[in-house]
C-alpha cells in the first residue's frame, strides 16, 4: 500500500479504532520535532472544539498506548505479509 496523504490515513485508522466517535483534530505528532507546547496547543484546540475537559483528553491519550499494535492486528487480517512491514 503506497499512500501520499497521511491525514486521510489516520482518519481511516481513527474510524478503525474509535468507529463510534467523531473526528475531531488529526494531530500528527513528531517527537523529535514538536515540542510540549505544540502539543498541549493542539490538545486545548480539541477541547475547545468539543466542549470537554483537558483530563479527559489526556487520560483518553494514556488509555490507548498501544495504538499501533491494534492498527496492525486490523490490518493483519486483511494484508498480505509480504506488503507489510512490521518492525517485530
Amino acid at each position: 500500500m503506497i499512500a501520499n496523504n497521511p491525514t486521510a490515513i489516520a482518519i481511516h485508522e481513527a474510524k478503525l479504532l474509535w468507529p463510534h466517535e467523531k473526528t475531531g483534530i488529526v494531530g500528527i505528532i513528531f517527537k523529535a520535532f514538536l515540542k510540549v507546547v505544540d502539543i498541549l496547543e493542539i490538545i486545548q484546540l480539541y477541547i475547545r472544539r468539543n466542549s470537554t475537559k483537558f483530563e479527559s483528553v489526556i487520560e483518553r491519550l494514556m488509555q490507548e498506548p498501544t495504538l499501533m499494535q491494534k492498527v496492525k492486528r486490523k490490518y493483519e487480517n486483511w494484508m498480505d505479509r509480504r506488503g507489510y512491514y512490521s518492525p517485530q
